[in-house]
């Protein structure tokens, strides 16, 4: 979808070489997280997100808090803000409680979405 490898979506294998930061299954961070390139979060996450770059939500990903990246691709569940310069996707599996400003968004059948949308103009 975004060019380069697929990856699994949370299935709790390893993450693929292309994905610069992890957090697993089971695993709780609260704090911060700014990185480059792609992550992933299939742990809880509460806190502050912030990347020009790609983050992954797995299905068993769960983030509370304020989440400002490139692009998004969630499978798991998300509360709060969202801010993606580039596209924000919800897969069949998500459930997101948010507010989202983006340029663009895909909501697959079967995700579950509560919040607000405001559509910004690429730049």
């Amino acid at each position: 979808m975004f060019g380069g490898k697929k990856n699994n979506g949370g299935s709790g294998n390893a993450p693929s070489e292309h994905i610069t930061a992890y957090l697993g299954r089971g695993t709780v961070f609260e704090g911060k997280l700014e990185f480059k390139g792609t992550a992933q979060i299939s742990g809880v996450f509460r806190g502050e997100v912030s990347s020009s770059g790609l983050l992954v939500v797995g299905e068993q990903g769960e983030i509370k808090g304020r989440v400002a990246v490139g692009n998004l691709q969630t499978a798991g569940t998300m509360t709060g803000e969202i801010e993606a310069t580039g596209k924000v996707t919800l897969l069949p599996t998500a459930k997101v409680h948010a507010s989202i400003t983006t340029g663009r968004m895909e909501v697959e059948e079967g995700a579950h979405f509560d919040g607000s949308v405001k559509m910004k103009r690429p730049s």
